[in-house]
């Protein structure tokens, strides 16, 4: 049986199939039109904009990578840690266990990617988390490291980063050329399944999810006590693109002590 996972939206069959079906429908409406009563009718033509729509969409997605697969579209992925070298478990209990990992690694010039699940002991939310571990990491064991908080656009998720737009190895690039230091990457998810129609912009909402408290409280605090980063204010940094972006500078305005810089 295949899984929605298997099935991928960002090949380029994927724009073409409800491309061809809208033609083929729009084609069929014009043809038949004079023989069809007004219910027939008023069918096609639902049908037909139906088609339309799917195909640009079908477009966009394309171009801008948001659904890679159908799992990824209605929030049915079976293996959220996609582009991770290691899984950490919950709240990273397993990080020890993965030093080995992220050391031989960085005795070849890489980053380590690490998948987890996060409770936020203050907001109450459970979520994904990746973490970007850099060369130097486990070579150098009294070093701190600046951190850059990544936050996914919607309807993202932190395996995209990776798996999908190679962020780790952009970093080791860098890293690596001298462009940036070693920086620790931190790469929540910032809204949770279901991933369509759920986009809470990163705020804490009334009767509903504390976002802010997640982002801003729980994944710091657990970053600063698990990881050999500078807890200092000049260290933190948060980046984003599309709604991840908006989260970024908006968190940033409203958490000045924590952050010193926003990127969208």
């Amino acid at each position: 049986m295949i899984h929605a996972s298997e099935l991928r939206l960002d090949v380029v069959a994927a724009v073409v199939v409800p491309t061809v079906a809208a033609v083929l429908l729009l084609a069929l409406t014009g043809g038949v039109w004079h023989r069809l009563r007004r219910v027939a009718r008023t069918l096609l033509v639902v049908v037909s904009a139906v088609a339309v729509l799917a195909a640009a969409a079908a477009g966009a997605n394309l171009l801008g990578g948001f659904f890679p697969t159908v799992g990824s579209l209605i929030g049915s992925s079976p293996d959220p840690g996609e582009g991770s070298v290691a899984d950490i478990g919950p709240d990273g209990a397993g990080l020890d266990a993965a030093m080995p990992l992220v050391a031989a690694r960085s005795a070849q010039g890489l980053g380590s990617t690490l998948h987890m699940t996060l409770h936020g002991a203050v907001s109450g939310i459970d979520r994904d988390a990746d973490v970007y571990l850099p060369p130097g990491y486990t070579e150098h064991p009294r070093a701190r490291f600046p951190v850059v908080e990544w936050l996914p656009g919607f309807p993202g998720e932190p395996r995209e980063v990776a798996a999908l737009f190679t962020v780790p190895d952009v970093l080791d690039a860098a890293i690596a050329a001298h462009r940036i230091p070693p920086v620790v990457l931190v790469v929540p998810d910032i809204n949770g399944e279901p991933r369509f129609g759920h986009d809470q912009e990163c705020v804490d909402a009334q009767h509903g999810a504390a976002d802010d408290t997640y982002l801003t409280t729980d994944l710091v605090d657990w970053t600063t006590r698990h990881l050999r980063v500078r807890p200092d204010r000049g260290a933190w940094a948060l980046a984003g693109w599309s709604s991840g972006g908006y989260c970024a500078m908006n968190l940033a305005l409203r958490h000045p002590r924590t952050y010193p810089l926003a990127v969208s």
